[in-house]
């Protein structure tokens, strides 16, 4: 540690079977005589308007008007810490909220991440400049998938935020991701430059034990790839580009463009978009009615082909 500096640096951080758990108290119901209590936030600023209404505190707030505005000091710049290696072996980590009993599947209201492995170097931070090297992130999660290995470069700056070669692995699906946006996402600021890339090869497996009502019989034991590609701005993508396909059934293509994507009111977009489903009879399986799948037929083959477009909340196909 160097104060004349400010500066912090660690060869190596190593935490070995730590357990971390958050939870939040339930959202209010609003029945009668239900308390409320404040949080910390509201805590704090009940005691900051008791502190300014005494005489006290309008004295000197008084007094600091006419005060010169304090310039900069070496002591208000932001610290440099830098951890070479940062490693946590089996660790658990816990969100969710209180007293509620969790459902089937990922359930964002209880999380759990068993035997969580996570190496990161070359991890650097001040003020709001971060940049770290994410060598293996690995964990089970509560409903059962498990993610076996993740890597990738994340970098935020003055010049935007940048994550460079993210590959995330399952036993049985792979993503790939590369994404760079300006410096104004945070603020979702229009201009905002970004380009994004997304490949993924996900098995519907992994699905069903995130979203088990979602998966139904027929569409087990299969594989999805998907592909990705977006350059623009916030408030207009010049380039939408998504591929979609599952092996021996599905193929799925789009091409288009968007401005103003986020604002439903003045979204103009437009798309081409082609695709076929072959050996499509396995479908019938997810009808309800027994004697409808019966009375159903299907062809070997059904083509699509088209565009649609979007104006001010006019659509069509």
């Amino acid at each position: 540690v160097r104060l004349d500096s400010q500066q912090v640096a660690v060869t190596r951080v190593w935490i070995d079977r730590g357990d971390y758990a958050y939870l939040v108290a339930p959202p209010a119901t609003g029945k009668a005589g239900a308390v409320e209590t404040p949080g910390i936030s509201e805590k704090a600023r009940a005691a900051s308007i008791e502190k300014s209404s005494t005489p006290e505190a309008d004295e000197g707030t008084a007094h600091s008007e006419v005060k010169a505005t304090p310039q900069p000091t070496a002591a208000s710049e932001p610290w440099s810490i830098r951890i070479g290696n940062l490693a946590l072996a089996d660790n658990r980590v816990s969100y969710g909220v209180a007293g509620h009993h969790p459902s089937e599947g990922f359930d964002p209201g209880r999380i759990v991440l068993d035997r969580v492995d996570l190496t990161v170097d070359s991890l650097y931070n001040r003020g709001g400049e971060v940049a770290l090297q994410i060598r293996q992130l690995a964990f089970t999660e509560r409903c059962g998938l498990t993610v076996e290995r993740t890597q990738g470069r994340f970098e935020m700056g003055t010049e935007g935020i940048s994550l460079s070669g993210l590959e995330l692995a399952t036993p049985y699906s792979l993503l790939t991701a590369d994404l760079t946006a300006g410096a104004g996402i945070l603020q979702m600021e229009p201009t905002t430059p970004l380009t994004a890339d997304l490949t993924a090869e996900v098995a519907t497996r992994d699905l069903k034990l995130i979203a088990p009502a979602a998966i139904s019989a027929p569409l087990d034991n299969r594989l999805l790839r998907l592909q990705l590609a977006t350059t623009g701005r916030i408030e207009e993508l010049e380039k939408i580009g998504v591929k979609l396909s599952s092996p021996e059934w599905l193929t799925f293509s789009l091409d288009g463009k968007a401005r103003h994507p986020l604002d439903p009111k003045r979204l103009a977009a437009s798309a081409r978009f082609q695709g076929a489903l072959r050996n499509p009879a396995f479908l019938l399986e997810m009808l309800p009615d027994t004697a409808l799948r019966r009375r159903a037929a299907l062809p070997d083959r059904i083509a699509w082909e088209g565009s649609a477009a979007a104006e001010r909340e006019v659509y069509s196909l």
